[in-house]
């Protein structure tokens, strides 16, 4: 049988190698001892609640529950939740506390080759997880009692990177629709939860959820009122350091959890590192807003390459990149489809520093100032839109990412100039 190793290795045994190859390497386990969750570092909301009420459901184990009158649960869940949430690690507290062996992601085996990750996804997890079963058919007169397990995918836009063109959910909707009932998760001590920030996606396939999948929750994104709840939160924690709640609050509008209080971190750490030892006050409210308005601090909504929106390009933009385009039903592309042929035109690291060197030893003074306007969301003008026509990729990321990089390309441009001794 397939045996887990604490410490976040899986170990097969030496019977089973011939039908478990290496990409098990592509998920890890964690034990409930591992999970080092302290409840105070979770902001807990409302939604969290259905959360933990699914979980009480389904880790009873009883068939005398009434809602067994009605559906059989599958012990599987889908959660849309923005980038940047403490979802995870709510997940993680939840299990240590239910005393929950966690199979998630190996993000550093992932990288190494997402190509291998994506196609023997479904297989390796069902692996996982028929084998967690037959574990628990021969450890039944076990004194030790083998622990339950919650595989949790988590598909937010930082793995989604790792397979660019390629669709998990649709494919693992398509694995599983027939099979969830057969692997019974819950009968043999398992859960799945499943992790997206992509709500299109969800819409997509809303369908064939419910074939697999016992739930799908949304967990909405911050409002105000949460924002500053947790601004309060970390001043009250953190006395000596002082910042106006109701600004960040305001320059916050469609940030979560994580990102939040990461951004106060850097902003208290760049106090420190420029302040002098005259200073009498720990005053950091100008140093986070220069932080936001800079893009020197990027939210993961937007960093992660998910924040393709409105809040990223203004209508205005994508209003003006639509001009020029066969529109035979006479109204304009929709905006999502109109960047998502945009990004679907995915490039590797090299090929994209190949292309930003292109464009800053061609066209870089032009660029800077179609990218300043993007961050700006200023119209832009015919000779604008030609040129990013010309290099269409610099919208794969943020105005102020694409600017990094095309400094950076500037800069290997001129020394390779200066190399061959040319101005």
């Amino acid at each position: 049988m397939l045996k887990f190793k604490k410490k976040s290795e899986l170990i097969i045994n030496i019977k089973d190698l011939n039908n478990y190859p290496e990409y098990m390497n592509y998920f890890s386990v964690l034990s409930a001892s591992d999970l080092q969750i302290k409840e105070n570092e979770i902001y807990y909301r409302e939604k969290y609640n259905e959360i933990l009420n699914y979980f009480k459901l389904v880790l009873t184990g009883s068939e005398d529950l009434e809602v067994y009158n009605y559906i059989e649960p599958k012990g599987a869940l889908l959660i849309n939740v923005h980038p940047g949430s403490d979802i995870m690690e709510f997940l993680k507290l939840v299990s240590s506390n239910y005393y929950l062996e966690v199979i998630e992601f190996n993000r550093t085996q992932i990288f190494r080759n997402p190509e291998q990750f994506y196609s023997k996804f479904n297989e390796t997890l069902e692996i996982l997880i028929t084998n967690q079963q037959k574990a628990q058919s021969k450890d039944k007169n076990d004194d030790e009692e083998e622990p339950k397990k919650l595989f949790i995918v988590n598909q937010l836009a930082q793995v989604r990177d790792f397979y660019r063109g390629k669709n998990l959910l649709r494919e693992f909707l398509i694995y599983w629709q027939d099979k969830i009932k057969d692997l019974n998760l819950i009968k043999n001590d398992a859960l799945l939860v499943w992790i997206t920030d992509d709500n299109r996606e969800i819409k997509r396939y809303s369908n064939d959820l419910y074939r697999v999948f016992d739930l799908s929750l949304s967990i909405p994104i911050l409002n105000r009122i949460e924002r500053e709840a947790i601004l309060n939160k970390f001043s009250e924690e953190n006395p000596k350091i002082s910042f106006d709640i109701n600004a960040v609050a305001s320059h916050t509008k469609d940030w979560e959890v994580i990102s939040i209080n990461q951004l106060l971190k850097v902003a208290i750490l760049k106090h420190f590192l420029n302040s002098d030892l005259t200073d009498t006050t720990n005053e950091i409210t100008d140093i986070i807003i220069d932080l936001i308005d800079s893009e020197e601090f990027m939210p993961l909504h937007l960093s992660d390459g998910s924040g393709y929106n409105e809040n990223v390009f203004s209508k205005t933009i994508y209003r003006e990149l639509s001009e020029g385009t066969d529109i035979s039903d006479g109204h304009l592309p929709k905006i999502d489809d109109l960047v998502n042929q945009i990004h679907g035109k995915g490039y590797s690291e090299f090929m994209l520093g190949q292309l930003y060197e292109s464009a800053a030893s061609s066209n870089y003074s032009e660029l800077v100032l179609v990218i300043d306007k993007l961050g700006k969301k200023e119209p832009i003008e015919e000779n604008d839109r030609i040129l990013l026509a010309k290099y269409p990729f610099v919208l794969n990321d943020t105005p102020g990412k694409a600017q990094i990089n095309l400094e950076k390309a500037k800069k290997r441009v001129d020394l390779i100039k200066l190399a061959f001794g040319k101005e």
